[in-house]
């Protein structure tokens, strides 16, 4: 009887562990639509902005410095400038039920590559511009920059 009694209160402690967790799986989907000259994510998710947590990118190439920062409820921003008035500006939002991003699709080179459980999109523009879209999880971060390596942008995507 008192394996039963033993049984009996392990499986209603896994159950129990299981709903928890399925409750904690939140749905999630970006559809990505394409039009003309540009590319349009939507975002349909469980997720509310109580979730939001921002995250600084932990690598930011040498000789530039923070010149401007913003917070909103659900979106987190920090421009970088060098002396030569290169700049990173560096966008982190939470991707919220409706909401959507619009991306210029007239690059000239495009490259995609999974990062950290993560899918960015690199798109290089003929004057220099490199655009990037990254999405990891439930948040979508935006990255733009007039000038810089490739490896500087995978450093900085690596250590978000």
């Amino acid at each position: 009887k008192a394996a039963v009694v033993v049984i009996c209160i392990l499986a209603a402690l896994f159950a129990l562990t299981m709903s928890v967790e399925a409750y904690r799986t939140k749905f999630f989907q970006t559809v990505k639509e394409i039009w003309e000259d540009s590319v349009i994510y939507t975002y349909f998710s469980e997720v509310n902005e109580e979730g939001f947590r921002e995250m600084e990118p932990q690598y930011i190439p040498e000789g530039y410095s923070e010149v401007s920062r913003v917070y909103m409820e659900d979106m987190f921003g920090i421009v970088y400038e060098n002396d030569e008035e290169d700049y990173i500006s560096y966008y982190q939002l939470l991707a919220v039920d409706n909401r959507s991003n619009i991306v210029d699709d007239g690059y000239t080179e495009q490259e995609i590559k999974e990062i950290n459980q993560g899918v960015a999109t690199i798109s290089i523009y003929d004057n220099g511009y490199i655009g990037i879209y990254y999405q990891k999880g439930i948040y979508v971060y935006l990255i733009n920059t007039n000038k810089l390596e490739m490896e500087e942008i995978y450093y900085i995507l690596e250590s978000v």
